[in-house]
């Protein structure tokens, strides 16, 4: 009298037909490997319009009541077929942020690790992808950005809001006062 929803895959792996009689331990079987199935498929739907990492992934699943041991399952699902990949996705992330946004590498660190990206990997991809000799000009085109929109602002304020902002944005110290110096030329030098 009971019927449940199941995969293709499985009506035909168990010659599954309408009105057909399970007993209970092929019932049970069919039920978890649909929920393999589940996992798997949302999972891969995740994954399969943008990068993701591993702890993005695990997050997405959770909230949608997945077991542990299914979750792992679908993780190892996705990096045997290559869907994940958080070296991959460090690695395309720091390009597409730094094309998008100026920053130095504190802030790509942050943003690294608030995806999941562990500290060791994200050290590394950052030292062989940030442009280094770029920096200064990383960090000028984030302080002309920001001076456009307090252009209308005192100079001391004006002043006081880029470097919040170039600080924000990762820049250490001594880049951010070259930045200043130079986008405020005829004051003091900082």
């Amino acid at each position: 009298g009971e019927t449940f929803i199941c995969s293709q895959d499985l009506v035909v792996k168990y010659g599954l037909h309408s009105g057909m009689e399970l007993n209970p331990e092929v019932e049970q079987k069919i039920l978890e490997e649909q929920h393999v199935f589940d996992v798997k498929q949302s999972a891969l739907a995740y994954v399969s319009y943008k990068p993701r990492t591993i702890k993005q992934v695990k997050d997405k699943l959770k909230l949608k009541n997945f077991s542990d041991a299914n979750i792992e399952t679908a993780i190892k699902f996705l990096k045997e077929f290559n869907y994940l990949d958080d070296e991959r996705f460090a690695r395309l992330f720091i390009k597409d942020y730094l094309n998008r946004k100026s920053a130095g590498q504190p802030k790509l660190m942050e943003e690294l690790w608030k995806r999941g990206i562990n500290k060791d990997l994200a050290k590394r991809v950052i030292s062989e992808e940030f442009p280094v000799e770029d920096t200064a000009k990383l960090a000028m085109a984030a302080a002309e950005k920001k001076l456009r929109t307090v252009r209308n602002k005192p100079e001391d304020k004006q002043k006081s809001s880029v470097v919040s902002h170039l600080q924000r944005q990762g820049f250490k110290w001594d880049v951010i006062k070259d930045v200043m110096n130079e986008l405020f030329k005829h004051g003091e030098n900082l």
